[in-house]
């Protein structure tokens, strides 16, 4: 069984997923979990959206490079 993360990227690089849409769907769970599990100190939605967006545009131009990205960070 893959990781989620890599059946995820998977799905995004086969353009049945948007990495807005992923960011969307995690986001969500973070907002239904995190109040009982507290496994975040700082959450950045937009930060995170502004990210997708960028990536999403990069494929939609035709980048096909793989590259880590952070979606969701917490930044001092």
């Amino acid at each position: 069984m893959k990781p989620w993360a890599v059946t995820l990227a998977g799905h995004v690089a086969a353009k049945r997923l948007s990495p807005v849409e992923v960011v969307d769907a995690v986001l969500d769970r973070l907002d239904r979990l995190d109040p009982v599990l507290h496994a975040f100190t700082t959450v950045v939605p937009e930060q995170a959206r502004q990210r997708a967006k960028h990536l999403e545009a990069d494929i939609a131009a035709g980048s096909t490079a793989t590259r880590p990205t952070v979606l969701c960070a917490s930044e001092r």
